[in-house]
């Protein structure tokens, strides 16, 4: 009977209990069958539903449980390939591009890097497979600027960069890639101003040259007549008495003219810093004519004429001295002294002689033919004095002018091909004659109709009865009368 009681007081005190609960946070606890709510009538907290779901942290569903737990991939690639992705969130990984991942459903921030590259960030929502691109922007690299003064007129000059000041010379200085301007500045010298563009990660040097600020003085001019006019280089100043300031230092032309008195002109060296003073006394034309004197316009056209006509009568001693180096109507080459050395193959000792020639040339364009007739002297055991015949052509004649008044000319290549024949040596016991074949060049200083020049060639041959193979080189002094 009192067991009976016990188990009736605990039923209602659990009653009460559960009561209390449900009025705070219903049925959180509760999974007795007939868990009491407000009105005590209620199974499953009143309402028929699972307490534990009702109780969930975020209050989500089953259906939203399953939804966050799935996971979806994600391709993701950069412009250029190759940079890291960093991926936070509900999940934290990484990966190089391309790259493909299968995330699950949730809120991520994706960082990609590239190393030149700035790093792109963005947000990304995972609730579908999809596709991520990041065109990445090139990284500026900055270019570094040097300004010295090699020859010290800007060292210690103050540099101001872009508008802003940047020290003293020399100066190294980092800058973004761009155009931009600089000035120095130096107390007594002119500014140094230049604009320039600078590329990514550049190295450039400007060297600065400072031109002295030139010093300035000033004339007092006064003339003996009131109310004259007074030039100064030309350029009408002022008039008498007048002051002329801000003249640079150095030889002005001063000019002081009036109506009906001749003009007075006179050199003037400003001093700087100075006022120097000048009187010009002017004197009365009595009605004759003022002298002209030349304006700088007509100075500057006198100038342009004569040196238009030095031109014109260059182009013309230009164009004769080539026509008589291509046309060559007929000319004389005489040479007064040749040395040769002869080699023979039937004798291994050298033999030395020499040469006289009288040649003749005459030809059209550049080719032209020339003929000489000599005589030579061998020194082989006995002398003998051979007479030579040479006929051949010159294919082509260059030369220039000698010194700017194109006065003096140089034929500088002028090579010639000869046959040559000597004939039996003048002895008493006569001898054997040669055929040659002569290659040379000939060059000549002209002063006009004459020329003065030298003549090497090389000549092979082989006599006519003895067969034996004859070589020679000759130089001799040549000179040329003719129109060439």
């Amino acid at each position: 009977m009192l067991g009976h009681r016990l188990s009736a007081l605990l039923l209602a005190w659990i009653a009460l209990g559960c009561a209390s609960i449900a009025a705070a946070q219903p049925c959180i606890t509760c999974r007795t069958e007939k868990c009491p709510t407000k009105t005590g009538l209620s199974d499953w907290c009143g309402d028929g539903k699972d307490p534990l779901a009702r109780s969930t942290p975020a209050g989500r569903s089953d259906k939203a449980r399953k939804k966050s737990a799935k996971r979806f991939h994600v391709n993701i690639e950069s412009v250029p390939a190759g940079a890291t992705v960093t991926i936070t969130g509900d999940e934290m990984t990484s990966c190089l591009t391309p790259c493909k991942l299968e995330l699950k459903a949730g809120a991520y921030h994706l960082a990609t890097q590239l190393a030149g590259f700035r790093t792109a960030e963005r947000a990304l929502d995972v609730n579908e497979a999809q596709a991520v691109t990041e065109s990445l922007e090139k990284e500026a690299v900055p270019a570094t600027l040097e300004v010295r003064s090699p020859d010290g007129s800007g060292t210690g000059g103050q540099l101001t960069l872009d508008g802003a000041p940047a020290g003293a010379l020399p100066v190294t200085r980092s800058l973004p890639a761009g155009a931009h301007n600089l000035v120095v500045s130096r107390e007594g010298w002119q500014d140094y101003k230049e604009t320039f563009t600078l590329g990514d990660g550049e190295h450039r040097t400007i060297e600065v040259a400072l031109r002295a600020r030139p010093r300035l003085g000033a004339l007092l001019i006064a003339a003996d007549v009131d109310g004259a006019e007074v030039f100064v280089d030309n350029r009408r100043r002022d008039v008498t008495p007048a002051l002329v300031e801000n003249l640079v230092e150095g030889v002005h032309i001063v000019e002081v003219r009036r109506q009906g008195f001749h003009r007075w002109r006179q050199e003037v060296t400003v001093l700087p810093g100075r006022k120097i003073k000048v009187a010009a006394r002017l004197v009365a034309n009595d009605g004759q004519p003022e002298p002209h004197v030349e304006t700088d316009a007509e100075r500057q056209a006198r100038e342009e004429a004569d040196a238009r006509r030095a031109a014109r009568r260059a182009e013309e001693r230009r164009r004769a001295y080539w026509s008589q180096m291509l046309l060559h109507p007929f000319s004389f080459t005489f040479t007064p002294v040749m040395f040769s050395a002869y080699a023979h193959n039937s004798s291994t000792d050298m033999t030395f002689g020499g040469a006289s020639q009288l040649a003749a040339s005459a030809g059209v364009r550049v080719v032209w033919l020339t003929a000489d007739i000599g005589a030579s002297n061998w020194t082989e055991g006995a002398s003998k004095m051979f007479l030579r015949y040479s006929i051949g052509i010159s294919p082509i004649t260059l030369g220039t002018w000698l010194g700017d008044d194109h006065k003096v000319g140089a034929t500088l290549f002028e090579p010639f091909v000869l046959y040559r024949w000597y004939a039996p040596p003048m002895t008493v016991n006569g001898g054997d004659s040669f055929n040659t074949i002569v290659i040379g060049n000939r060059f000549f200083v002209e002063l006009g109709e004459v020329g003065i020049g030298l003549e090497i060639s090389g000549e092979v041959g082989r006599g006519d009865t003895t067969k034996t193979v004859d070589g020679a080189f000759n130089i001799g002094v040549c000179v040329r009368v003719g129109s060439r």
